[in-house]
């Protein structure tokens, strides 16, 4: 009985004269490799196996987590985690702690991250989950005037297009409303790429649905700007900023009718579309 090679050489000279690499008939050639390669695999799989959980549980003992995906690498979910985050925000010219007159407000804040998590996660009818409100980031909070209460929230979630993407977004109240009573103002920024959204965005509005001049605030975060301006008539002054890159204001009833802001970035002024 032929043996297997020796069925390859005569199959190659019945095609010819043929090259050192060639493979006239490169089904056969492959069926062949193939099934030598399923027969090592049966003779070896449980070595096999036993060397991958070794390798696994060793790479588990030395870094603490197996394989981690590039696209797991932020998340705010232990501590460690949430020092990479924190860092990635700063990194991005957001303010690593919160700022405003509520930062020291522990739990406050922490109702706030409570908020969000459930109240974005409802608003997406469930395709949106953040895991924990560890990946809830409060960047700025606080009282303006005797009115309004804010707060400019990122966050992390998985939606069912990407794991772990950013999303910037805004929060008004009444002043000293509960964080449960906060209402997000202004849409979801979320990056397309994942990364943490840094595009100017400016909010003109009120802390009601009634629209009451009166009531009006201005938000302005612009992580890679350095001033932020509003002008409105022939007026034009600078607008309070809560921390580098982020400006929170009351405005008149004409600035919040027809107010433009300007941004400074690397020295010159940019107009921005106020939302």
């Amino acid at each position: 009985m032929k043996t297997e090679d020796e069925v390859v050489d005569r199959l190659q000279r019945l095609a010819g004269q043929v090259s050192e690499r060639s493979e006239p008939f490169p089904g056969v050639s492959t069926a062949i490799q193939r099934r030598r390669r399923r027969q090592i695999t049966r003779n070896s799989g449980i070595a096999l196996a036993g060397v991958v959980v070794a390798v696994v549980i060793g790479v588990e003992t030395l870094t603490g987590s197996a394989f981690e995906r590039p696209d797991q690498a932020t998340v705010m979910s232990t501590p460690s985690a949430t020092s990479t985050a924190q860092s990635v925000v700063e990194e991005a010219g957001y303010p690593g702690e919160t700022r405003g007159t509520l930062a020291q407000d522990k739990e406050w804040i922490a109702e706030l991250e409570r908020r969000v998590r459930s109240s974005e996660t409802e608003l997406s009818n469930g395709s949106l989950k953040i895991a924990s409100r560890h990946q809830v980031k409060v960047v700025a909070a606080g009282d303006l005037a005797d009115h309004t209460r804010y707060a400019v929230v990122l966050y992390q979630a998985d939606d069912r297009f990407r794991k772990n993407r950013w999303h910037r977004t805004f929060w008004l109240g009444q002043a000293d409303s509960a964080a449960e009573d906060m209402l997000r103002n202004g849409g979801d920024d979320r990056s397309r790429t994942g990364d943490l959204p840094v595009e100017p965005k400016v909010l003109i509005t009120t802390n009601d649905w009634i629209t009451d001049p009166s009531k009006a605030v201005v938000i302005v975060s612009a992580p890679q700007a350095e001033a932020a301006r509003i002008a409105s008539g022939g007026s034009d002054r600078p607008l309070a900023e809560i921390a580098p890159g982020l400006w929170v204001d009351t405005v008149t009833k004409d600035e919040y009718r027809t107010g433009e802001v300007t941004l400074t970035v690397d020295g010159a002024p940019v107009e921005v579309e106020r939302y």
